[in-house]
């Protein structure tokens, strides 16, 4: 059985995209996967508490989020279902973080088992996800979510 890779395979195509259209900020320390493992673990408790000041720092205002149905929404978007109570997530614990570096941006991918309320119908199942930081002015954004539903073994 062959397994394709979405998410890696798009994660190589966008670093390629960056890298030859991202600027350089000189005088930034270099990006360090502590860096980026901080940042994940103050997203997922910013997803958690619905901690709109946190997310609005931590995510780019042109993020895109692909969540595992294959809904894709805008940070605005993904904002205004948290600050409406429309989407409530319960606590999101990150594992199998595996975190590439380099220059002006960042690889992550993971799982996490995924449990919330939206519209007040729970759903729970785990997801295999990639999020991509790259450096700004402002410092490190998380740009793309990228989020796959792994079916339950059979």
């Amino acid at each position: 059985m062959k397994v394709f890779r979405l998410p890696a395979v798009l994660a190589g195509v966008c670093l390629f995209i960056l890298s030859s259209v991202c600027p350089v900020y000189p005088g930034q320390p270099p990006i360090t996967v502590q860096e980026i493992v901080l940042l994940e673990q103050t997203w997922a408790d910013a997803v958690f508490r619905a901690d709109l000041p946190a997310l609005e720092r931590i995510l780019s205002d042109n993020a895109t989020y692909i969540h595992g149905t294959g809904n894709l929404e805008t940070k605005q978007h993904f904002i205004n279902s948290l600050r409406s109570g429309d989407r409530k997530y319960f606590p999101l614990i990150l594992e199998d973080l595996n975190v590439r570096v380099f220059p002006e941006a960042a690889v992550v991918t993971g799982r996490y088992n995924l449990r919330l309320l939206s519209k007040g119908r729970e759903v729970s199942n785990v997801n295999r996800y990639t999020h991509m930081y790259v450096r700004t002015p402002e410092g490190l954004r998380l740009v793309a979510h990228q989020a796959t539903n792994v079916p339950p073994p059979k």
